[in-house]
């Protein structure tokens, strides 16, 4: 076994993965940090638990690559969104290339292998308007492709069904919790049962309002489409290229199929409320 192959399974050592050797044949296959004098370092990314930036230096050249942990469920979804979802719509340049994957036999978990893009994110760019522009309209391309098309049918079935149904359940599954937060069960507080009583009541009220939100979105919708699932500012990133400004959209281990106002929603509770309506209004304009 080679210093580089030796020097990576140490580093993968220190998180007490049992598959660290695997992993570490992995990542020689995609970085080739073989060289004896190879340089090894692995770095925790902030905010994202279980992935890190393995970089590597040999013979004075520099590469790195994003090594992530993930169930199987999500692992698989990865794999379709870069290898099938997104070039079927023709968006293969919209997420990091996935450089390869490892695990155990009967893993409750897999190791994913990433292109690093290495650029900045939106979240650093939040208050420059042509930045957010930018995502506003790669968000809307991916939703204008993909919906009525074909792939939102194997986005639903393979990845999340993000729909009015997603809602609806999630709202009903918190009021059945709520509810048991009560005797004999549970002894609340005076201030804990006033908490739990707001919370029951506001959720009764959007559960009261849900069909009247259903079919508004089935007359003015449009068609289900593919979605990113979690398209925070931070996972979002932003190129300074020779063409200028180039954006990728990163960590989609939420994808699947549902109304645009998912992703879109999501985005805008990321920015200040003053800049909600021009935001709403570059989507639409770029739809």
């Amino acid at each position: 076994m080679d210093g580089g192959l030796d020097r990576i399974g140490e580093a993968l050592e220190v998180l007490g993965q049992p598959i660290a050797a695997e992993v570490g044949r992995l990542l020689r296959h995609c970085a080739d940090p073989a060289a004896a004098d190879a340089s090894i370092e692995l770095n925790e990314l902030e905010g994202n638990h279980a992935t890190y930036r393995v970089q590597a230096s040999t013979h004075g050249r520099q590469g790195s690559l994003i090594l992530k942990q993930v169930d199987p469920d999500v692992a698989r979804r990865n794999r379709l969104v870069v290898e099938r979802w997104l070039p079927w719509l023709g968006l293969d340049h919209v997420a990091p290339a996935l450089l390869g994957a490892a695990g155990s036999p009967g893993a409750e978990s897999i190791w994913q292998v990433h292109e690093d893009l290495r650029g900045t994110t939106l979240h650093e760019h939040r208050s420059e308007p042509d930045c957010v522009a930018a995502a506003v309209e790669l968000i809307a391309e991916l939703h204008t492709r993909a919906g009525g098309h074909p792939v939102v049918a194997e986005c639903r079935r393979q990845g999340q069904d993000l729909g009015m149904h997603y809602v609806t359940s999630n709202m009903s599954d918190a009021a059945r919790l709520l509810d048991a937060l009560g005797p004999p069960q549970v002894q609340p507080s005076r201030v804990q049962a006033e908490l739990r009583d707001r919370l029951r009541r506001r959720l009764a009220l959007l559960l009261g309002a849900a069909p009247g939100h259903g079919r508004l979105l089935e007359e003015a919708g449009g068609p289900d489409t593919m979605l990113h699932g979690d398209p925070w500012p931070t996972n979002i990133v932003v190129l300074d290229t020779p063409g200028g400004l180039s954006l990728r959209l990163v960590d989609w281990d939420r994808a699947g199929a549902g109304t645009f106002c998912y992703d879109l929603s999501l985005l805008l509770y990321r920015f200040p409320a003053r800049d909600r309506p021009w935001i709403v209004e570059r989507y639409r304009d770029a739809v």
